[in-house]
């Protein structure tokens, strides 16, 4: 009886010793799992946010490059050979606008040079009724198409167009379009720096990937549907990340930049931790364990049983009379 009330005890001050610190460890991993998500969250917005002002300050520097034609060189007072020489010099130079074209103010093309293809004068075509004449025609302002994908060149491209005023009189003179190319970013996205396999890319309206370090994806049209919220998602890849992302806005034009990194990444440290505290308490339970089988064959030993001492012989004397 003895024996199996001290092993029962036993049992018991080491489940009430082990429980605890089990609990312990799952709490605190429950904890640092949720903290872990907020921090890589907030990590991967800002490196979303980061991308998105570099690719802002990219169009914004081009689009400031045509409007420099006009202040600088006073474009609308030069001859139609000068003005096409100046926009061939700004074509070919660092290779950052696939092509160029000149409108008058009824949206005639009077110039039209490409890196890819030579337009004749009878190439020349009317464009009064698309949004690249008219939009900075009646407003006075720049236009920016969506990002979207020329197969002929295989690369994605955004579509730019400004005034040019007379400084003379004020009035429009004309409109020039560029179609910015995108190949630029993808350089910048393949340079970005995320842990472990973290990427950066970016999406269209459409949520058409237009830019990402792997040019596959652009060129074979993948799209992502953005979950509500960032965090916990499924990936571009199809696989469990945490993602965030940051949006860019041009005139009526938004692009979403989004990163990415898988899940098991990002977990890592607390996974860490985890295998760490099981294996611990697995040691001190199986030590445990140890310690209370020696125990229980030590006291199954005759020679080691404790006993209680016997009391000694009671004797009577009985006094002589």
């Amino acid at each position: 009886m003895f024996k199996s009330l001290r092993l029962r005890l036993s049992i018991i001050f080491i489940s009430l010793a082990v429980m605890p610190l089990l609990l312990v460890v799952i709490f605190l991993t429950r904890h640092s799992v949720t903290y872990l998500e907020k921090q890589s969250v907030t990590i991967l917005h800002e490196t979303a946010a980061r991308v998105g002002n570099e690719i802002r300050a990219y169009i914004e520097d081009h689009k400031n490059r045509l409007f420099l034609i006009h202040k600088l060189h006073g474009f609308e007072l030069l001859n139609p050979e000068k003005q096409r020489t100046m926009l061939n010099s700004l074509l070919f130079d660092q290779h950052i606008f696939q092509d160029i074209s000149l409108l008058n103010t009824e949206g005639q093309e009077l110039i039209r040079l490409s890196r890819s293809t030579v337009f004749l004068d009878k190439d020349l075509k009317n464009r009064a009724n698309q949004k690249e004449f008219l939009s900075p025609a009646a407003h006075k302002k720049p236009y920016f198409s969506a990002v979207y994908f020329d197969r002929k060149i295989q690369e994605p491209l955004i579509t730019i167009s400004v005034p040019i005023f007379d400084l003379r009189s004020g009035k429009l003179a004309y409109v020039l379009v560029a179609n910015l190319r995108f190949k630029k970013i993808w350089d910048l996205l393949a340079n970005v720096e995320i842990p472990g396999e973290g990427v950066v890319y970016v999406v269209n309206q459409a949520e058409q990937v237009v830019a990402h370090r792997n040019a596959s994806l652009v060129l074979g049209g993948a799209t992502l549907n953005l979950p509500e919220v960032p965090g916990r998602a499924i990936g571009l890849s199809g696989a469990d990340v945490i993602i965030s992302w940051d949006f860019l806005q041009f005139g009526a034009q938004k692009m979403t930049i989004i990163a990415e990194q898988p899940i098991s990444q990002a977990y890592a440290l607390i996974t860490d931790t985890f295998r760490i505290a099981i294996i611990f308490t697995s040691f001190v339970l199986v030590l445990a364990i140890i310690l209370l089988c020696w125990q229980s064959v030590g006291s199954s030993d005759p020679s080691s049983s404790w006993q209680l001492p016997l009391a000694p012989s009671a004797r009577v004397i009985i006094p002589s009379t």
